[in-house]
């Protein structure tokens, strides 16, 4: 099965560290998810990573009671779609 990866345009020059990462980004941030996205995820076609993306996201309302969706950080603060060497999984 062909993999879409979609990303901001910045990210071709960013080369993530990983577990070396002193400070990583993916931890203690409020991450969002656009609804493009997140309606690709609930439909991703293996239904164990769809779980894991259901369980990985929370809906909020902004400021305004405008509902968007972010990724649910761990309780530790990581991300919840990283393996144990902190990388994206």
């Amino acid at each position: 099965m062909p993999i879409t990866i979609v990303q901001p345009k910045h990210m071709a020059a960013f080369a993530c560290l990983g577990a070396e990462c002193p400070d990583t980004c993916c931890k203690d941030w409020a991450v969002d998810v656009d609804p493009a996205t997140e309606r690709r995820w609930r439909r991703h076609p293996d239904p164990n990573w769809r779980n894991r993306l259901k369980r990985g996201m929370r809906r909020v309302n902004d400021a305004q009671a405008k509902p968007r969706t972010l990724i649910a950080m761990r309780p530790d603060g990581s991300c919840p779609f990283h393996d144990a060497d902190r990388l994206c999984s």
